[in-house]
């Protein structure tokens, strides 16, 4: 099983209604805690590793920094991959902001939300353990010398190159999911690519035919018409799992994407976005879309 860290490194942008070319010109407090951008200093902070490269040279300092991190961060989370493995899902996506303060320590760390929450938390505290084991980092700096604090937001991306599909005993995947009043209409596909369509009313799944194509079956009635009354909204596939009701919907803004939901009291609620290729990696919505 192969394990990999994606991450990249981006300074935080701090938002202001004014032209992006006038950000250096912005009055600084170099008393302020929240930090600078690194437009806004004259000298990049230093990570160790990164001292043979020019002080004056920011990009390469900035990539630096990600390599440097990228190592620590490795060995940081790997308890992290067992983990995901565990609980059934190959890839975890987490934000991170902290600051390389005035006095050379990675402080304030914070995992920002809108992401996985586990990983955000596991990255919290393998910042706090690089933070005490790290030696001091040359901090950023105004053009006159002066040290300020400097913040980072820091997207890690873990993935695991692994598929769940062998743990499922299956005949069929959901490849769209049509409702009706009180009748669903599951559109499947089975191993042999054939593509077949099941009324499932009161619990009791009746087979309604095969079809040459996907196409063929939304031309169809009474197929076209709920299509065009879901605004092409197509829902993949529901199902309770682990005791939560999960909805995968095909995305209307990502490319060959699938949204994520949860139903939580009668409420949708956004998980994630996956990529249609990567359902074999997460156990949990592997088990909403087979059938046997």
């Amino acid at each position: 099983m192969k394990k990999q860290l994606l991450f990249a490194l981006t300074l935080f942008q701090i938002s202001f209604l004014i032209a992006q070319e006038s950000l250096d010109k912005l009055p600084v407090d170099v008393n302020s805690e929240e930090g600078f951008t690194v437009r806004q200093v004259g000298y990049m902070a230093i990570f160790p590793g990164c001292e043979s490269i020019d002080e004056n040279d920011k990009i390469n300092l900035q990539k630096c920094v990600s390599k440097e991190l990228s190592a620590l961060l490795t060995k940081e989370l790997k308890p992290f991959y067992g983990q995901m493995e565990k609980d059934g899902y190959s890839r975890a996506v987490a934000k991170v902001q902290f600051v390389i303060d005035k006095n050379g320590k990675i402080v304030q760390i914070e995992a920002l939300k809108g992401a996985n929450e586990d990983l955000g938390i596991a990255s919290e505290m393998a910042f706090e353990r690089i933070s005490s084991k790290l030696k001091k980092i040359k901090p950023a700096a105004l053009k006159d010398g002066t040290p300020v604090n400097l913040v980072f937001q820091l997207p890690i991306r873990l993935q695991l190159e692994v598929s769940f599909l062998h743990e499922f005993q299956w005949k069929e995947m959901t490849i769209a999911t049509l409702k009706e009043e009180n009748k669903i209409y599951e559109i499947r596909q089975d191993k042999s690519k054939n593509i077949k369509v099941y009324e499932i009313l009161n619990g009791k799944e009746t087979f309604l035919g095969k079809f040459l194509s996907t196409q063929e079956i939304f031309n169809s009635e009474p197929y076209k018409s709920i299509l065009i009354r879901d605004n092409q909204h197509i829902l993949l596939a529901e199902k309770t799992v682990k005791k939560i009701l999960y909805r995968l919907y095909y995305s209307t803004e990502k490319p060959n994407s699938i949204d994520i939901f949860k139903v939580v009291d009668g409420e949708e609620v956004w998980i994630e976005s996956i990529l249609q290729s990567e359902i074999e990696g997460y156990r949990n919505y592997l088990a909403v879309v087979l059938r046997n």
